[in-house]
């Protein structure tokens, strides 16, 4: 199951706080270690809980029902108000029907019983009374219910783990007396100190203070010892709640919400003011809240804008420099895209019955906001908030567009059109409807243009009208199409206007005809064409039509109409009408934005997430999808950012492409190229042109060119040190002197070497090769250039090799899998004692075995899914480390030797540490890692897999960066090299937490956690 729990509660006041201790208590509960033995569970897992109040509907939100389904106990959080709520009961009828009864909790917060509980937690589906397993937390003040949840919680806590009442019961009885017991000896400590001074008036004066002042040293050295541990405890638990915070922080930014992640992420570092010991996890937290490694390359979110209720409608000012949005309670807000400001909110007016008047629509421009009523009245105000004029109609008003550059504000009522001047609210002009069907809501202007897609309703006819009209000439065409229900129009480039509808009885026969009209200038109809579209659900359904013209690879010009229709998208060509590809959406599509260079586009789903798609292909890039935890219900886009809502959520969300504050191009090459390695003191860096295996560019740490290599017949690896290279060829391994220009190879059957095909490694130095074959294996020393050992194998293959920096020993994967040790002085051959050293199939070209540069230690990824270590000198195992790596598998130890990166099937990238003999670090890899490097100056670790770049700091060995397109780290100036499309470099900098700080200053100047949400992040 994804979710240990999910809770369920209605959204007032004290449901909330009780639901949120819930959550938090149960997530943060630590499992006793017998009942972790007795279950087999250390933790309690995830625990999902709703924050928004959904409206009355008939369906459960997907988010909602997805979650009920992969959750394995449902909490109802009960009170006298829980019985009134609709999702509630829903939710528990859901969850009952997906699971069943006895794995449904309830929490007593108020009332009682039978008041408090719904009837589906009192009844069973045949109407027998049940009694659901209840805990108790009800009080008169937060006081006594917190007294009473240390221990209700419990209650909770056990069906989840898997264990009984009693048992965390009595541990958590066993941990109190163990506090109870520390805190006694101190007091009588305290006691035995005061009472010395009593003791130096009694007999036997010398006596007694010699006895007393040895006391007092023991009793001073127990209260170093417990003052010692209530250190360490409180820094562990320190430690903790940043973690914990640094989780927090990458929930919000995953939510949407940057500036927050970046404050939560913030609290968990040391600064002044804040005495907490460091840890990675706050950093890495804070780093992906201010961007500090992106290059712009992928979307991610920008900030959120807050309304007070769910959003209601959205809309872009002609221009793109404001947003205007309207809440569910009719309050208008206006957005400076600038710098996302809230110029202006304006609350709705309130009639004679006391309820606040319904806002129909809303549109600004530089001199105000304007804003259409349901008593059919339009008012202008100022950015001050003041109202600045007023005008009435006779219908209602359905649209209200402000033509920002012709200085006009368009109304359209039901009965025709008044053009307004936009400062004085004066009359200009009123066009009366000549088609004999009302105006109705879903008009647009389209600034770019000029123009007007205006439509018509008829409930009574088949087809339908749209008229195009041009408010700066008032020009005016009133065009039928093929449907008599409107559902969208555009205009292309060429200034057609594509109109989409369908079938006028939809709500009774469902969808049956989807057409699209091509409608010229003039207002002729150039070609209609009807779609096959299959519509699931006729209320809910989405229908968008979007163009654009490009000119493709080919150099043949396109010009593309897009259609989304539910979870299907069409692309039609414009001059024929022909439909050029037609695909399924993995959603419901809600929003849809083309490019107008390419053939590319976003879709936006009522599920969630933003694909990324070629509409002349029709194919998703999947890669590329944004991923959001939201319903996305609509969306504007801006020259440089994608702005959204989702349903049911106050909340707007910015998102678009960000470069981190120090990015500064670097180098650009003539081709596509791989990145091939780094030199150990990262003064100089090689790279070689995409599938070339005969040439390799070695670059300076600024990118100039300081030697070419091309003798290569085929180069498999690229070892760099500070003062020469390796390349290891298919006839041997070059030399390379980089700086003085200089190529030597050193040919293993010149020195003895009888293998006829050959793979090869290098010591950690540098200075040592081995060779092998099938039955072949030779030590050379590649500074005298000459062999050390030569060995041939009676009983197999040999599948992979190491050699140690002296070269006095090779450790090999032989024949039957096992591994051995080879003696170069004598060619003597040891197998090693632990019969599961067997490598995983394939070992050859898998990076499966290592060797500790000072060659105590040897590691070994075996069939069984674990590595072994084994000691060197006695040839025994003395750890073994969980991993699957039957696909693919990295291991390789840190310079210092004291820890192993290593990476299976599962791209998990795992640091193990060899004196703790434990993980203690663990996370997902985005591709195979290449190799690591290790800075012992400034204090890192950069684990490298050619796309991707990890960066650990090696106090604790947790991570504190990634770059996504990350190919080196340059320990010489702490640089890291990124590329998109690898012919473009850009270069930047590690920071460490004081400069991200700081950073976050800049972005998010004078913003601090309101107390509000100090208590809703658990910050205190």
């Amino acid at each position: 199951m994804k979710y240990a729990a999910f809770i369920s509660y209605r959204h007032s006041e004290l449901d909330m706080e009780i639901a949120k201790k819930v959550h938090t208590g149960l997530e943060t509960y630590r499992i006793p270690g017998s009942v972790q033995k007795k279950t087999g569970k250390k933790k309690i897992g995830r625990v999902f809980r709703d924050q928004e109040e959904l409206p009355i509907g008939s369906d459960l939100d997907d988010n909602i029902s997805t979650a009920l389904e992969g959750s394995e106990y449902l909490i109802v959080i009960c009170s006298p108000r829980t019985p009134g709520s609709y999702w509630v009961c829903k939710e528990i009828e859901t969850f009952i029907e997906m699971h069943d009864r006895n794995h449904v909790l309830a929490v007593l917060i108020e009332g009682e019983p039978d008041e408090s509980f719904p009837p589906q937690l009192l009844t069973d589906e045949k109407g027998n009374p049940v009694e659901p397993l209840a805990a108790d937390v009800r009080g008169a003040d937060r006081k006594e219910r917190n007294a009473k949840f240390k221990t209700e919680i419990l209650r909770l806590a056990a069906p989840v783990i898997g264990c009984t009442y009693d048992d965390l019961r009595q541990r958590d009885r066993e941990r109190r007396v163990r506090r109870l017991v520390a805190i006694v000896s101190s007091i009588a400590a305290v006691v035995a100190i005061a009472g010395t001074a009593f003791g130096i008036y009694n007999a036997n004066v010398a006596k007694k203070m010699t006895q007393l002042a040895n006391e007092k040293v023991a009793l001073a050295d127990e209260k170093t010892r417990l003052a010692e541990e209530i250190t360490v405890q409180y820094t562990g638990k320190q430690e903790n709640q940043s973690r914990f915070f640094a989780e927090e922080s990458l929930a919000l930014l995953k939510s949407g919400n940057r500036e927050d992640a970046a404050l939560v992420a913030m609290e968990g570092l040391p600064s002044e003011g804040n005495d907490r010991p460091y840890v990675a996890d706050a950093e890495y937290a804070l780093a992906r809240a201010l961007n500090a490694y992106d290059d712009g390359s992928n979307m991610s979110f920008d900030r959120t804008l807050s309304m007070d209720l769910s959003v209601s409608e959205i809309y872009r000012t002609d221009d793109g420099k404001k947003i205007v949005t309207t809440d569910s309670g009719s309050k208008v807000y206006v957005w400076d895209t600038s710098d996302w400001s809230l110029k202006t909110s304006i609350s709705p007016a309130v009639d004679d019955t006391n309820y606040y008047v319904t806002v129909k629509g809303a549109d600004a421009d530089d001199t105000g906001v304007y804003v259409a009523t349901e008593e059919n009245e339009l008012l202008k105000y100022n950015y001050d908030g003041e109202e600045e004029f007023r005008k009435e109609y006779e219908e209602s008003i359905v649209h209200v567009d402000a033509c920002n550059a012709l200085n006009k504000v368009v109304v359209v009522c039901r009965d025709g059109l008044y053009i307004l001047d936009a400062k004085s609210g004066k009359t200009l002009e009123t066009f009366p409807d000549t088609t004999g069907y009302a105006y109705v809501k879903g008009a647009k202007y389209i600034a770019e243009f000029g123009k007007m897609i205006l439509p018509h309703y008829d409930s009574e006819t088949t087809r339908t009208y749209v008229t195009i009209f041009d408010p700066s000439t008032y020009e005016m065409s009133d065009c039928m199409i093929s449907e008599g229900y409107y559902l969208d129009g555009t205009i292309t480039p060429d200034g057609n206007f594509p109109v989409l509808s369908c079938n006028n009885d939809l709500l009774n026969n469902g969808v049956t005809r989807v057409m699209v009209d091509l409608i010229s200038p003039e207002g002729n109809t150039l070609w209609s064409r009807e779609l096959n579209v299959n519509v699931k659900y006729v209320m809910t359904f989405n229908s968008i039509i979007k163009a654009h013209k490009y000119i493709a690879d080919d150099g043949a010009q396109n010009k593309d109409i897009v259609v989304a229709f539910e979870a299907e998208a069409f692309t039609l060509d414009e001059d024929t009408g022909a439909v050029k590809t037609s695909f399924a959406l993995p959603g419901d599509a809600n929003a849809l934005a083309v490019m107008n260079s390419n053939s590319f586009g976003r879709v936006g789903y009522r599920q969630g997430n933003i694909d990324f798609v070629d509409f002349a292909e029709g194919r998703i890039y999947s890669e590329y999808t944004f991923t959001t935890n939201d319903s996305i219900r609509d969306w504007i886009v801006t020259d440089n950012k994608l702005i959204y809502a989702s349903a049911y959520s106050p909340d707007l969300h910015v998102i678009g492409f960000h470069e981190a504050y120090d990015l500064e191009d670097f180098t650009k090459f003539d081709t596509r190229i791989s990145p091939k390695g780094v030199s150990s003191d990262g003064e100089y860096f090689a790279v070689a042109p995409n599938d070339d295996y005969t040439t390799i560019s070695f670059r300076d740490k600024d990118g100039k060119e300081i030697y070419k290599f091309d003798k290569g017949e085929f180069i498999t690896e690229v070892y760099l040190y500070s003062d020469r290279a390796l390349l290891a060829d298919r006839d041997g391994i070059w030399k390379v002197d980089p700086f003085n220009k200089t190529a030597n190879l050193v040919d293993p059957e010149k020195l003895g070497f009888g293998g006829f095909s050959s793979n090869s490694s290098v010591s950690k130095d540098g200075t040592k090769a081995v060779f092998w074959s099938l039955r072949d294996l030779t030590v050379i020393d590649l500074e005298k250039e000459e062999s050390i050992c030569n060995l041939t194998a009676e009983d197999g293959h040999m599948g992979k090799a190491v050699v140690t920096n002296d070269g006095t020993k090779a450790y090999v994967v032989n024949g039957n899998d096992t591994l051995s040790e080879v003696n170069t002085s004598d060619g003597s051959v040891t197998e090693f004692k632990d019969e599961n050293i067997r490598t995983v199939a394939g070992s050859f070209d898998k990076d499966c075995l290592a060797i500790s540069s000072d060659g105590k230690y040897v590691a070994l990824c075996c069939m069984d899914g674990k590595v072994r270590v084994a000691d060197t000198a006695s040839h025994e195992t003395v750890a073994e480390i969980p991993l699957q790596s039957y696909l693919r598998s990295f291991i390789d130890f840190t310079d210092d030797c004291t820890h192993i990166v290593m990476q299976g099937d599962d791209y998990r990238i795992r640091v193990w540490d060899m004196e703790k003999n434990a993980f203690v670090y663990t996370m997902d890899g985005t591709a195979s890692v290449d190799y690591i490097v290790c800075d012992e100056d400034s204090g890192l670790m950069a684990v490298c897999q050619g796309y991707g770049l990890f960066l650990f700091e090696t106090g604790g060995y947790g991570c504190v960066a990634y770059a996504e397109n990350g190919m080196f780290y340059l320990k010489s100036n702490d640089s890291i090299l990124l590329s998109n499309d690898r012919i473009a470099v850009q270069r930047i900098y590690h920071k460490d937490h004081k400069t991200l700080m700081e950073e976050a200053k800049k972005q998010f100047p004078g913003v601090t956690l309101s107390d509000e949400k100090k208590v809703k992040y658990n910050i205190n």
